[in-house]
């Protein structure tokens, strides 16, 4: 049966560079599937149209049976709080038995779960978990996983996650490697950079409520290495990192932020960049597609997954790293060099999993989808 609409769903619209670069080349992948429908795409902003002026904002609450849903990409599922003993005890049930096992056992008890609408829905560059053991959220995930018709999954870890439950997904990469869906990438590189002598850093940190990211501990670096090194913080998601923000401004530190109505400046400004130190996952990834290198700070899991990525052209430190580790590795220029040399094979080996993505896709549609 054909879609009545076609619909992409994500974290998009709240002001954070990744999510908007994953809401742009998630629509042009569904523009190439689809070009001849419309696209609605749910959004939390109307600045989208700046960056995809031809999409539909959807402004219903609820979709219906008719419509074909796609999770554009991005961390949409995880749980970093613990549970309780009884979600403890159901999450092994549940990886015991396998997702499917697992509803079928629970129709039994609860019958009505059978006559849930069902929903047409695909996933495409996904990243998924971490979730502790006792998560209260991992098996209402893992229902919504079930139902969905065609996953694609961005790193190992999210690949594992899904495998132990029982629920098949393909392993590809994440969508901001999609370099034809961002000609401006190609306009940035061809731009002239100036030089003074200086190693130019750009410090990407995040407001991480789970636990202390320490950034007194960058803090601390800047004050020390201000004159030694040309030091810039930049804001990924203003909005959300207003701790942050607050804090380096009380340390008599002006980061630049990200502002949507102006994705090219922030852009260049990483672009101009020697290294990028971040503990945000699309700060390594959006460094590559600039040719530049990137030291990931490992705050939470999905900073290890970016680094497997992107083997040869990043670093990966711990959170608790010393900084004078971090000294030594900022003065050996013949280390960064050859990582910056190894942005561009990196990058050539993720649009060839991206490719791979929109072949299947592609070949799942054609056999499932009626167009």
């Amino acid at each position: 049966m054909k879609p009545n609409r076609i619909i992409l769903k994500g974290y998009y619209g709240a002001g954070n560079i990744g999510d908007d670069l994953l809401m742009i080349s998630a629509y042009k992948i569904l523009q190439e599937l689809f070009p001849e429908d419309k696209i609605y795409v749910d959004t939390k902003s109307d600045y989208y149209k700046n960056l995809i002026p031809d999409a539909i904002k959807l402004t219903e609450n609820e979709t219906n049976s008719t419509d074909l849903i796609f999770y554009g990409g991005g961390g949409l599922f995880f749980d970093f709080q613990k549970g309780d003993f009884k979600h403890l005890l159901l999450n092994n049930v549940v990886n015991l038995l396998g997702i499917k096992r697992f509803i079928y056992l629970f129709s039994l008890v609860r019958p009505k779960i059978k006559h849930a609408l069902e929903q047409k829905i695909i996933s495409f560059g996904l990243g998924v978990g971490p979730y502790p053991n006792s998560s209260k959220k991992y098996i209402r995930h893992l229902v919504l996983f079930n139902k969905m018709k065609f996953i694609s999954v961005r790193d190992e870890m999210s690949h594992s996650i899904l495998r132990k439950a029982g629920v098949p997904a393909f392993l590809h990469t994440d969508l901001v490697f999609n370099r034809d869906a961002f000609p401006f990438f190609k306009e940035i590189e061809q731009q002239k950079v100036k030089k003074d002598g200086k190693l130019r850093i750009g410090i990407i940190l995040r407001d991480w409520r789970f636990e202390e990211n320490n950034i007194s501990k960058y803090v601390q670096f800047y004050n020390e290495n201000k004159y030694k090194f040309d030091i810039q913080f930049l804001v990924f998601n203003p909005t959300n990192d207003t701790g942050i923000i607050e804090q380096l401004k009380n340390s008599k530190i002006s980061p630049i932020l990200y502002n949507p109505q102006d994705l090219m400046s922030f852009l260049e400004l990483m672009k101009n960049k020697d290294i990028i130190i971040t503990q945000r996952a699309h700060g390594a990834i959006i460094a590559n597609q600039l040719n530049v290198p990137a030291i990931c700070i490992g705050i939470e899991p999905k900073l290890k997954n970016v680094h497997r990525m992107l083997p040869n052209s990043t670093l990966y430190l711990d959170k608790n790293f010393d900084l004078n580790d971090l000294n030594i590795i900022l003065m050996d220029k013949k280390k960064i060099d050859a990582l910056r040399k190894a942005t561009k094979s990196d990058a050539e080996n993720n649009l060839k999993k991206i490719s791979k993505l929109k072949n299947d896709l592609n070949n799942f549609l054609k056999d499932n989808i009626q167009e």
